[in-house]
């Protein structure tokens, strides 16, 4: 009878351990936000990599599916967003649902891990994939770049009296 009891403590306090290590709050991450998102990937490997890439400590966090594709991120929303986590997770050569790998990430990824690229833009548009690209809501690639503040021509920097 006391083999049984100490197994049933045993048993809740299991449960018990694994409920607070999947609660954001437990581990570490405040202000958490979880958010569902497609990465590509193929592997065991490819999850070990993406989990790796998104984990920032109490900051964001990562559980990627390899059946589904599907991952469960969750960040702190005061200190990263999602769309930095997914910059991160393309440059390491994954397209996901917001952008797009560059071709030199993903040729570098090890053979079992190159999966096959279904988030590519459709055939018959020339764009070249070889720097994060980025993605419309209806999966489609952007009509033009948005230009960056920095390219313009008449931009000289951060005023004197803004600076540090």
């Amino acid at each position: 009878m006391r083999t049984f009891h100490l197994l049933l403590l045993f048993l809740i306090a299991s449960v018990a351990i694994s409920c607070i290590a999947q609660d954001p709050a437990k581990s570490g991450i405040k202000n958490a936000r979880t958010v569902t998102v497609k990465i590509d990937g193929d592997c065991p490997m490819c999850e070990t990599r993406i989990e790796q890439v998104v984990f920032v400590k109490n900051e964001a966090e990562v559980d990627w599916v390899v059946e589904t594709h599907m991952a469960r991120v969750t960040f702190d929303s005061t200190r990263t967003d999602l769309d930095a986590i997914m910059q991160r997770v393309a440059h390491a050569g994954y397209d996901n649902e917001l952008y797009l790998a560059p071709k030199q990430a993903y040729d570098k990824l090890p053979g079992c891990c190159q999966y096959e690229r279904t988030l590519l833009p459709q055939p018959g548009l020339d764009i070249l994939v070889d720097t994060v690209s980025i993605r419309s809501e209806d999966g489609n690639p952007p009509a033009q770049e948005v230009p960056s503040v920095f390219d313009k021509p008449d931009y000289k920097g951060i005023p004197e009296d803004k600076k540090p």
